[in-house]
């Protein structure tokens, strides 16, 4: 995994309605293991999250990330939700130190074991312009509810 140094201070309250979103595409079964996790790469002054299915890259430069040192890991989506909003604080840190990745929230402080990546969790896509379409996640989420609802129960179109 390139960088291990990765150190980042997010504001709770924009940084996990955005992640929470991303995590959706973390799929329920894989074989492979990285893809159960969302990763997040802080690269170039810019913060960005991805979660792979195999079938779908969802990625997401949530605002309010402050970048101390650059660096990526994976993070378990389920924890980490439930750290984030169990969190009082306005901004929390995060921080690889060794073999974890570090959690500061106020005073608190939690430990999650670092998975590191491999490459098996894929590098996401560069997109050029005019290559890719960029819509509000509710709108996407409309769109495929439409999209599913017209599909007959044998997956052909109705």
């Amino acid at each position: 995994m390139g960088g291990l140094k990765l150190k980042a201070i997010i504001e709770r309250e924009t940084f996990l309605p955005i992640f929470a979103k991303v995590a959706q595409a973390v799929p329920n079964r894989t074989t492979i293991d990285a893809w159960f996790k969302v990763r997040m790469s802080c690269e170039n002054g810019v913060a960005i999250i991805h979660a792979n299915s195999g079938d779908l890259i969802v990625s997401a430069k949530p605002p309010g990330v402050a970048i101390e040192r650059e660096g990526a890991c994976l993070i378990p989506p389920k924890e980490f939700m439930q750290i984030l909003r169990d969190s009082t604080a306005d901004q929390v840190g995060l921080e690889i130190v060794g073999d974890a990745l570090v959690i500061t929230s106020g005073r608190d402080e939690f430990k999650l074991n670092l998975h590191r990546d491999t490459g098996e969790f894929g590098k996401p896509p560069e997109f050029s312009a005019g290559s890719y379409v960029s819509m509000q996640g509710e709108a996407l989420s409309h769109a495929l509810r439409s999209a599913s609802a017209c599909a007959g129960e044998e997956g052909r179109f109705a």
